[in-house]
């Protein structure tokens, strides 16, 4: 993670669409019984203000700025720098560099978001259409501030072990020129962070599991959801496993595990969606 002088950053505003507002998410939130969620979707005091509350729901256009803010913050490999005020023209400089790297991450991030959003950006109430591929960001965010908290990124993907890609078309090109297999497309979870303010809190595991409700009979209808992490990630390697995710050695490459939950009885087993990706 990074701190960031703030004078070097731009305003970042989050409108997002409520989970309150969509159908298919209103019955998740009716039931949840995570401790940080209420019922209109709004998280719990402790996470915000009733003057500018945290609220769950969807990225849309004028939210991409912000949530690839934060994944540039969690994942992005630029400079980290701990202002301590200095004036100096070495502390300027490096203040300038990294807010350089910042920016610039955050714009690659952005690339990526837009691609695999694609329209849903502009009609995000429309996640159940089954004619629309795109990817859906699920987010935690103040509506009226310039705060994303957390995010949760689900799309389609091949669940055959292979690396997951920033852009569709790189995603096409290499089904392209490889081996066919006959893994079927799946929806893949990647993304998922967390701003340090509301770490271990709980709001990853509710943002992941309001992923699996959408992707699961509620939603888009798939029995199952998989995902990949970096071996080198224990705190979320320790969430999937809280989660209840089986790991699916056999298709492991490092540095990238592979893990796999059932959302119905009726989802294949471990060892079928290993065979059906050829392993």
């Amino acid at each position: 993670m990074h701190a960031w002088p703030l004078a070097l950053l731009p305003t970042l505003t989050a409108a997002l669409v409520p989970f309150a507002s969509i159908d298919c998410m209103r019955p998740w939130l009716a039931s949840s019984t995570h401790k940080v969620v209420g019922h209109e979707g709004l998280l719990k005091p402790r996470l915000g203000t009733d003057a500018d509350p945290i609220t769950l729901g969807l990225m849309e256009a004028d939210d991409v700025a912000c949530v690839s803010s934060l994944i540039a913050d969690a994942f992005g490999g630029g400079i980290e720098v701990i202002d301590n005020g200095g004036q100096s023209w070495e502390d300027k400089a490096l203040r300038g560099v990294a807010a350089a790297a910042k920016t610039y991450d955050s714009t690659e991030y952005a690339l990526g978001l837009r691609a695999r959003c694609g329209a849903r950006l502009k009609k995000p109430t429309r996640i159940t259409d089954p004619n629309d591929r795109g990817a859906v960001m699920l987010i935690a965010a103040r509506p009226s501030g310039s705060e994303c908290v957390a995010a949760v990124e689900l799309r389609l993907r091949r669940a055959d072990g292979a690396h997951p890609t920033p852009l569709p078309m790189l995603d096409a090109l290499r089904d392209a020129f490889s081996a066919k297999s006959s893994a079927p497309d799946r929806p893949y979870i990647s993304n998922v962070c967390v701003a340090d303010s509301c770490r271990r809190r709980g709001v990853a595991q509710a943002l992941m599991d309001a992923a699996e409700h959408l992707a699961g009979p509620a939603g888009w209808g798939y029995d199952s959801v998989f995902l990949h992490v970096h071996e080198e990630n224990p705190a979320a390697l320790g969430l999937y496993e809280a989660l209840a995710y089986e790991k699916l050695d056999a298709l492991d490459e490092a540095p990238l595990r592979y893990f796999y939950k059932r959302l119905s009885e009726h989802a294949p087993s471990v060892s079928d969606v290993v065979a059906a990706a050829g392993r």
